[in-house]
């Protein structure tokens, strides 16, 4: 009996995340839910995280595969089985939408910033799926508003990416990170740039960040904005002085970038700014 337990045991301990999954994990901007065995058998974190992806004016990939950093031996051995328990509750919560779960797993003393295999907090989770409820509860019990996932990316981007004005108001309130950068070296700002979310760039130019801070690549918030034809969001940006004369890596400008995508109309909005 002792062998057949140390057996199981090696077994677990050195299979790795995935040896006992019992469904795959979806990828893209709309991965779909997954669970395994092993995350709860192994640790206490829980795959589920759509992939992150925005415009890219140069045409690099926002995407890329994600390498599961945790092995489940490890985790096993830092919570008791309880706490696994309350934490699983809360991230599967999260995850299903199921409010009740997670206001119970948390008033039983699920640890607000426990995380899923990709990195993701019950937070972020409920930020992606604009829950400002939800969100303000989580950060009422402590979440971390500056926890980010294995990609690096923050709530606030999140909130920047999707549009969610009201979240990303509350989350800066908050004392959230506005100059962050993901593993991609984007920033919030390039998330609501490039999106178009024009309230949410205002915002973000309100809390302290340059309108023409020149990101990887020396692209400018102006430059995404450009690249991706969002007119409201260029003009936003000309009135509150962004420079259409900088020039990316490549030397070329705003209008440039604008009139490559096609975007003429706002290739000659930014073509008048620069008179």
């Amino acid at each position: 009996m002792r062998f057949a337990v140390y057996g199981v045991f090696f077994a677990l301990l050195f299979a790795g995340p995935g040896a006992f999954d019992l469904r795959y994990v979806a990828r893209g901007p709309e991965a779909g839910k997954s669970f395994t065995l092993w995350s709860y058998a192994a640790s206490r974190y829980r795959v589920e995280l759509p992939s992150q992806e925005s415009p890219e004016p140069c045409g690099t990939s926002a995407h890329e595969p994600r390498t599961p950093a945790v092995l489940g031996g490890i985790a096993f051995a830092q919570a008791s089985s309880a706490e696994l328990s309350l934490n699983a509750q809360l991230l599967t919560g999260a995850r299903d939408g199921n409010e009740a779960l997670v206001r119970r797993a948390l008033e039983a003393g699920a640890a607000p910033n426990s995380r899923n295999r990709t990195g993701d907090t019950a937070l972020m989770i409920f930020v992606r799926k604009g829950n400002a409820a939800m969100v303000d509860l989580l950060l009422g019990k402590g979440a971390d508003v500056n926890q980010r996932n294995l990609d690096k990316v923050s709530p606030l981007m999140a909130a920047a990416y999707n549009g969610n004005a009201g979240i990303a108001r509350v989350l800066i309130d908050h004392g959230a990170d506005v100059g962050a950068e993901d593993r991609l070296s984007k920033t919030s700002m390039v998330y609501a740039a490039g999106q178009g979310h024009s309230e949410i760039v205002a915002m973000l130019l309100a809390a302290g960040v340059d309108v023409n801070r020149q990101y990887k690549n020396d692209l400018t918030a102006l430059m995404w904005a450009a690249g991706y034809g969002k007119a409201d969001t260029v003009r936003l940006l000309l009135e509150k002085g962004a420079d259409p004369t900088l020039r990316d890596k490549r030397g070329k400008t705003a209008r440039q970038i604008a009139t490559e995508a096609g975007h003429r109309a706002v290739a000659e909005q930014i073509l008048n700014a620069e008179k």
